[in-house]
């Protein structure tokens, strides 16, 4: 009803049999902070990355996530004109995890497969974040108190605006312990609230939306 067409992507997951360390180091350092910090802590984040993990090179699960993703851009543009979509105006949405594939897959893409609007709610970066020349615009949305990720967030934020490209964040106090959309009130993000009615207003200030 607002011109609007959304599309699913299913990515690869991470095969949990090939996990080299434990998911919660016991350190007091910047990975345990990683885990554990609050959204005051974002400065601890180098290149906005939240990801507790030491790389190993044998785990491929983030770049085969980010290449689905790529994968998906590739169809939705082959399929544009059959489907009633504007080329110019894919962009891309993601919640939790899927917020970081889609910025992996971002630190991936070339002109073609950039999007031209992002929006993560509550999905930090698990990679390094150097934002390229043509980044599109971002959009955020988290709880303050959703531990490690509020700060990741806000972390992803200043990485747009030092890379002088534009962004726009919602912090949202939670009360229920609900996450946008599941239910519940209590909190002004509650029931799909308002993060709906920000996140559409800011595509149709920008143009995203016809």
């Amino acid at each position: 009803s607002k011109g609007i067409a959304a599309i699913a992507v299913k990515y690869r997951l991470r095969d949990m049999s090939k996990m080299t360390m434990p998911m919660a180091p016991q350190q007091t350092d910047n990975k345990f902070l990683r885990m554990q910090g609050k959204i005051y802590d974002f400065g601890e984040l180098n290149k906005a990355n939240t990801n507790p993990q030491v790389p190993d090179p044998s785990d491929t699960s983030i770049d085969d996530s980010a290449e689905d993703a790529l994968r998906a851009m590739e169809i939705v543009k082959e399929h544009a004109s059959e489907w009633g979509i504007d080329p110019d105006r894919i962009g891309e949405l993601g919640f939790s995890a899927g917020g970081a594939v889609e910025l992996a897959a971002m630190m991936k893409a070339d002109k073609y497969h950039m999007p031209a609007f992002m929006g993560t709610l509550y999905g930090p970066s698990c990679v390094d974040i150097e934002v390229p020349e043509n980044a599109p615009e971002l959009f955020i949305a988290v709880h303050a108190d959703h531990p490690n990720v509020a700060a990741g967030c806000l972390a992803l934020f200043m990485e747009w605006k030092k890379a002088g490209v534009e962004a726009e964040m919602h912090i949202y106090e939670q009360k229920t312990g609900n996450f946008f959309g599941s239910g519940g009130s209590g909190a002004s993000s509650a029931n799909g609230g308002d993060w709906k009615e920000a996140f559409y207003s800011w595509m149709c200030v920008n143009d995203f939306v016809k």
